[in-house]
C-alpha cells in the first residue's frame, strides 16, 4: 500500500492517499480512527455517510480505485522506461521493464482475486463449453443453509438443463446438458457476499431473507482445498 505515490495529491480526492493516512494512524495511534476522510474519496459527501451502503459496494468502489491508481502508475513506469531505453544502450538488449519485480496491480490481484472456470457439458453428445474467469468476490445463497459449507456447496452444485429449458449445443441441437462452475483457486483474501435479500415477487418489494445461519456455525477455518478437490472431480 505505501509502495503507490501519492506525493502533490489531494487527499480529498485521492482514495489511495486517504487509505495510506488511515493505515498509518491505525499504526501509530491508541485513539480510533476516522473514515471521513477516506469515504470524501470515494466522492460521498456528508448526506451520503448517513445513507446505507452495502458492503459489497465499499469493497468495490474500494478495489476499483486501488486498480485504477496501480495502473496509472505501471504505465508511468512503462513510458519511463521505454523513455530511458531510447536514449541508451542497454547490453543484451534487455530493458529496466523486463528485469523489474511484479507490478503493484499483480499484488493486488494475487491477495485479492481467485479463478473459477463455468462449463455446460452434454449429457448424451461429445460437446461441452467452458469459460475461465478472474473473481474478486463470491456471492453465496444463505436461504435453507446452515453453514458457509452448505452454502459453497450450493454454488458448486452441477444444475441440469433438461426438459424445456436444454442447452442448445453447436452443431448438435438441443440436449440434456450439466451446467456448472469450477474453483480453480482461492486467493489468500476472500471477499464473500452473503444473499441476504430478495425480490418479493407479490409484494413488489425488496425483502430480508430469515436466516438458518447461526453463529456458532461459522468456524475461525474453513478447509477451503476440500472444495476445491471436490469441484475438480465433477468434472
Amino acid at each position: 500500500m505505501y509502495k503507490i505515490p501519492t506525493e502533490g495529491e489531494d487527499p480529498t480526492k485521492s482514495l489511495t492517499l486517504a487509505l495510506q493516512r488511515v493505515f498509518i494512524q491505525l499504526q501509530s495511534s491508541p485513539d480510533p480512527v476516522s473514515t471521513i476522510g477516506l469515504t470524501q474519496s470515494f466522492g460521498w459527501d456528508s448526506f451520503e455517510s448517513f445513507v446505507q451502503h452495502d458492503a459489497q459496494e465499499f469493497e468495490r468502489i474500494l478495489l476499483e480505485g486501488l486498480e485504477k491508481k496501480m495502473k496509472e502508475v505501471e504505465k508511468t513506469k512503462t513510458l519511463g522506461a521505454e523513455s530511458s531505453n531510447n536514449t541508451m544502450q542497454v547490453d543484451g538488449a534487455t530493458g529496466a521493464a523486463n528485469t523489474a519485480p511484479g507490478s503493484l496491480f499483480d499484488e493486488l490481484k494475487r491477495l485479492f482475486c481467485g479463478k473459477m472456470e463455468s462449463y455446460v457439458k452434454c449429457v448424451n453428445v461429445d460437446y461441452e463449453s467452458r469459460r475461465g474467469e478472474e473473481y474478486w468476490d463470491i456471492q453465496l445463497n444463505v436461504k435453507g443453509f446452515k453453514n458457509l459449507r452448505e452454502s459453497f456447496e450450493n454454488l458448486v452444485a452441477v444444475e441440469m438443463m433438461e426438459g424445456d429449458n436444454q442447452y442448445r449445443a453447436e452443431g448438435h441441437g438441443l440436449q440434456d446438458a450439466q451446467k456448472g462452475v469450477l474453483f480453480q483457486s482461492f486467493p489468500p483474501v476472500l471477499h464473500m457476499q452473503l444473499k441476504r435479500f430478495e425480490y418479493d415477487f407479490n409484494r413488489d418489494m425488496i425483502v430480508k431473507v430469515l436466516l438458518t445461519f447461526h453463529v456458532t456455525n461459522f468456524r475461525s477455518m474453513i478447509d477451503m482445498n476440500i472444495l476445491l478437490k471436490s469441484t475438480c472431480q465433477t468434472s
